[in-house]
């Protein structure tokens, strides 16, 4: 009877101690995902601050062609002065609907930036493109 009762306790023990290691080694699994994930995350942050960049620059670049086309358009008199306003309105135009497809698609990464940060647990607050952005005001 003894004897049955330590085989008993020890088969006990042995299950419940690998039911801990299986816990443990899932959890560690769980923290190197995660951490796995959070670096991705971080990793497309960085991406989506240059991308930003890029288009910040961007879009200096096309003020600065419209302040070149106005400068000269003011220079202009007559029919000379009608064509330069219409080089003006064209590039706008020419700009405006360029800006709108750039618009959408940085609508859609910025769309799969959230979704990489709820599914790896990282909260948005901490996404580094956030920083400094004026929220809930």
């Amino acid at each position: 009877m003894k004897t049955l009762s330590i085989v008993a306790f020890a088969t006990v023990f042995v299950a419940s101690s690998l039911v801990a290691i299986g816990q443990q080694t899932n959890h560690e699994k769980h923290q190197a995902t995660t951490k796995s994930q959070s670096a991705t995350s971080m990793s497309h942050c960085k991406q989506m601050m240059a991308d930003k960049e890029k288009m910040r620059t961007h879009v200096i670049a096309m003020d600065n062609k419209l302040d070149d086309l106005v400068i000269v358009m003011e220079r202009k008199s007559g029919n000379d002065k009608a064509d330069a306003v219409a080089d003006v309105v064209r590039e706008m135009v020419t700009q405006r609907r360029m800006m709108n497809v750039e618009m959408a698609k940085m609508d859609a990464k910025m769309m799969d930036h959230m979704m990489q940060h709820m599914s790896s647990g990282t909260k948005m607050a901490n996404c580094p493109m956030m920083k400094g952005m004026k929220m809930g005001k």
